[in-house]
């Protein structure tokens, strides 16, 4: 729900005049809310980034590394319970993927 400017304005001058008390949670909530969402640039640490081909030879390592996890396991379980878990196949196939890009969106 948007509200344009004027009507936001509107709402809180009618809700001062009818609850004094909640005008002044509004306002407190309203400042703290604008102090944590632009955090200060001296307040971040700075953090180098890693080369580009590393980065992408780790999130491909990652997720060749999963991959051959889950197929590790499918053929565990086919071998000891003489059974494919037909249900995993999918997520084999997608878990990987899930991992790679998690692991590359730690430095992003």
């Amino acid at each position: 729900m948007q509200m344009s400017i004027v009507a936001w304005v509107n709402r809180r001058a009618s809700l001062r005049v009818k609850y004094p008390s909640f005008a002044l949670r509004i306002e407190t909530f309203s400042l703290s809310a604008i102090a944590a969402m632009n955090p200060s640039p001296e307040n971040k640490p700075a953090r180098k980034q890693p080369p580009k081909w590393l980065l992408n030879t780790l999130t491909a390592l990652v997720g060749v590394l999963t991959l051959a996890l889950g197929i590790g396991w499918i053929v565990y379980k086919w071998v000891v319970d003489l059974e494919i878990p037909y249900f995993a196949i999918p997520l084999v196939m997608c878990v990987p993927v899930i991992t790679a890009v998690a692991f590359r969106n730690i430095w992003d």
